[in-house]
């Protein structure tokens, strides 16, 4: 099937598919922060919600940050964190999911480093992990929980990275 592509501005781009789900659209800010293009985005967006076999309707946005600004929202949403977030995923709706993916470029670039893998890997492993919490995986509650999104987490970064040695 056809993918429709709407370009929002030079930095924001909307999109729209049909496969598994309903209606998915994403919109990506500031990918240029990343060491990803918005094409393997939306790649990523598409198998994690194929893999974990989301049937719903979804508008995600994912928003690639510097440090300055994820400390910001850290201090309103967490106080009391003590350190800068890699990723926080913040649900507005359920039905239609809707959720803003926020990711910390270079905390994920430090992160990166100390598990020995390239930005581009951890940063989509960011992507992955914020879609499968919004679209209702958790792991905090039980170690079951914990291990089926891993599970999917592995896989989806399987899918993307086949010839690498990723976790």
């Amino acid at each position: 099937m056809k993918k429709k592509i709407v370009a929002k501005s030079k930095k924001n781009t909307a999109r729209k598919t049909r496969g598994n789900s309903k209606d998915i659209s994403l919109t990506v800010r500031n990918v240029n922060r990343s060491a990803l293009s918005k094409e393997f985005v939306k790649k990523i967006v598409d198998k994690t919600i194929f893999f974990a076999n989301f049937r719903g309707s979804a508008r995600h946005s994912v928003i690639f940050l510097d440090t300055r600004e994820m400390k910001v929202i850290d201090r309103r949403y967490k106080p009391g964190l003590g350190h800068v977030s890699n990723v926080l995923t913040f649900n507005l709706s359920d039905n239609p999911v809707i959720a803003d993916i926020f990711i910390c470029v270079p905390q994920a670039g430090k992160e990166a480093g100390m598990y020995g893998l390239d930005s581009r890997s951890y940063i989509s492993f960011l992507i992955i992990h914020g879609i499968l919490h919004s679209i209702g995986f958790a792991h905090e509650h039980s170690a079951a929980k914990r291990r089926k999104m891993e599970t999917f987490e592995e896989k989806i970064l399987f899918s993307l990275f086949r010839n690498k040695q990723l976790i």
